[in-house]
């Protein structure tokens, strides 16, 4: 029997037992076909190299399995047939492929870094400051108090320039200040020799 090499792309949204179901349904399915499963592995939610239905990123599953070349078709067939699924790509391969991926390595060896022990606490500050949208208030529309301010305001105004503004009586026009000027000066014919 052939030996095939299966990588299964799955959407983003869906959440990881929801991909990992629909992986174990298709190794399921295999094994009905009378397929032997060599290895499956997940590599979890990774990033596209591009946009696939507005997806940028995707659950990746690889199946190697070995069965005749009919299953194989009618496994993609039944593949192609879900929504969840964004890529599927069998690649025939020569031998069995049973060892881990070098991808599965890194992945083992980093899951005991990255998953926190229950007795240590997460230490790291959380945000304090706000950002200016956290802050800034979007209105298109002035609000009722906001013209009753408005007008208050111009009141106000109209208030203080009238206190500014001086009586008639106290008003001085330009004749008046040249007069007083002018009584102030000595005159040049006035002077004794």
């Amino acid at each position: 029997m052939p030996h095939y090499e299966t990588v299964l792309i799955l959407r983003q949204d869906l959440s990881s037992s929801q991909a990992e179901n629909i992986a174990l349904r298709t190794q399921q399915d295999l094994k009905k076909a009378e397929a032997s499963i060599e290895r499956a592995e997940s590599w979890g939610l990774r990033t596209l190299a591009y946009p696939i239905r507005k997806n940028r990123k995707g659950h990746y599953f690889i199946i190697n399995h070995s069965n005749e070349p009919q299953t194989t078709q009618e496994m993609q067939r039944i593949l192609s047939l879900s929504e969840d699924l964004l890529r599927i790509l069998t690649v025939k391969t020569p031998q069995p492929r049973t060892q881990p991926t070098p991808i599965a390595k890194s992945l083992a060896q980093r899951e005991p870094e990255t998953t926190p022990s229950r007795t240590t606490r997460d230490t790291t500050p959380s945000r304090t400051t706000p950002t200016t949208r956290d802050t800034a208030p979007s209105r298109t529309t002035p609000t009722t108090r906001d013209t009753e301010n408005d007008t208050k305001t111009d009141d106000a105004r109209q208030e203080n320039t009238q206190e500014n503004t001086p009586d008639d009586t106290q008003e001085n026009t330009p004749d008046d200040t040249q007069e007083n000027t002018q009584e102030n000066t000595p005159d040049d014919t006035e002077k004794t020799p």
